[in-house]
């Protein structure tokens, strides 16, 4: 990847946008496990748009994933999810139209996805069949879309805009893809929005955080300073903050509550667990505490972490380099640090950059390295429960999976979704 592309992706992923060889990766006294190649080209079983709405249920369910990072806290975690465990082969795969770097959100059987026009100017937000990869319907947009899909209460939020070309965000009827408002409010909305207690959070790349009301797109307030996606809970917006850092502002009215200066730019969107937010620069892992600010503990010595941070269980995963003597720019790990001090307690080699945030469930860490690479890795220990490899060459993975139905589904930059499961034989 030259250095011009990877300078624009880390742009998108900066805003929370997401965010790889098989068998060459393992955890700290892991041993490698069965690898696959999952290479032929996303071929959807139907094409054919959807003529009318879906019979499917819009309530998210505990077997769904609504969101980026599976809930506006951005921990990358659902509460009873399970993915497979074991060898991997694919379920399904099936195209969006146009470059990609929307992490895929899975609700009652139908899976959202938003892609760029191969021009930069026009976008398709896209709804599959979760269980074989048909396509349910497709609403086009004028400018690309380049954020990740929300689900929330029968609508799908999703924003648009390109460089220089502002878009809107836009809400869908997810069961038909019909349009229910687009905001007034113009700008380039890259990662992901928030959406909670009737507000929708989106930032856009002139550093101004909107809140929009979800049933009409009203603009309520906004706050300037913000170079990431929104991250809410308990009635607090976290994000990145243009001076280097974190800042906390008020869901309700906007107003700042706290500011903490981690000495750099913050990479992606913070995640918040159990009263503490966490979130990486380019030299380490900070845990703060969400209600005052102040830093709890920091794990040092990194060279670049991209992704926002997944917890679970009192375990924070993050990707990152460590600078070595052989490679200036580092080597490759999926770090696991103890929630409560940063201590260290496995690290796992990759491929390639985890430019995207991995996801969690009960038993097992699913990590998507940039260059193809999906790994499944156990939680205990960081020992490598399989890999595979999907999508063709140059077709990278620079978003976050997701995890419903005993499924991981992954997409990738040229716009292709794998569904992966566990195989039979």
């Amino acid at each position: 990847m030259s250095d011009v592309r990877r300078r624009e992706l880390l742009g998108i992923l900066a805003t929370g946008a997401a965010g790889a060889i098989a068998g060459c990766g393992g955890g700290t006294g892991g041993e490698n496990t069965p690898t696959a190649d999952v290479t032929e080209e996303a071929s959807p079983s139907s094409e054919a748009e959807s003529s009318g709405a879906l019979d499917v249920d819009t309530d998210v369910g505990l077997d769904s994933w609504p969101m980026l990072g599976a809930n506006s806290a951005h921990t990358g975690t659902g509460p009873d999810q399970m993915g497979p465990t074991e060898a991997v082969t694919k379920r399904w795969s099936a195209t969006a139209e146009g470059y990609s770097s929307s992490a895929p959100a899975v609700v009652n059987g139908v899976l959202y996805m938003g892609s760029g026009g191969t021009d930069n100017e026009g976008g398709t937000a896209s709804a599959f069949s979760a269980t074989d990869g048909r396509k349910l319907w497709q609403f086009e947009t004028e400018r690309p879309i380049y954020s990740s899909p929300v689900v929330d209460d029968g609508t799908v939020y999703i924003g648009t805009g390109w460089a220089d070309k502002p878009g809107k965000v836009y809400a869908l009827s997810a069961t038909a893809g019909t349009e229910a408002w687009s905001s007034a409010v113009e700008g380039v909305f890259y990662g992901s929005l928030a959406v909670q207690d009737g507000t929708v959070y989106a930032r856009s790349n002139d550093d101004t955080l909107y809140a929009l009301n979800a049933a009409e797109g009203s603009e309520q307030w906004t706050f300037d300073g913000i170079v990431s996606s929104p991250t809410v809970a308990d009635g607090t917006v976290y994000a990145s903050s243009a001076s280097g850092g974190v800042v906390a502002v008020g869901a309700a009215d906007g107003s700042e509550q706290w500011r903490f200066d981690s000495g750099g730019n913050v990479a992606a969107s913070p995640a918040v667990a159990d009263g503490t937010v966490y979130c990486g620069n380019g030299e380490g892992v900070y845990a703060i505490d969400a209600d005052e600010g102040t830093r709890q503990w920091r794990f040092e010595d990194l060279t670049m972490v991209t992704g926002t941070p997944t917890v679970r269980s009192g375990r924070v995963l993050v990707g990152a380099r460590v600078a070595s003597s052989s490679d200036e720019s580092g080597d490759t790990y999926l770090f696991s640090l103890d929630a409560a001090d940063g201590s260290e307690q496995w690290r796992f080699e990759g491929s390639d950059t985890f430019v995207a945030s991995a996801t969690v469930t009960e038993d097992t860490v699913y990590a998507p390295a940039y260059s193809r690479d999906v790994y499944g890795i156990a939680v205990d220990d960081g020992s490598q429960r399989w890999s595979t490899t999907v999508a063709n060459e140059y077709a990278n993975i620079a978003a976050s999976p997701a995890v419903a139905d005993g499924t991981v589904y992954v997409g990738t930059e040229k716009g292709g979704i794998y569904a992966l499961w566990e195989s039979s034989e």
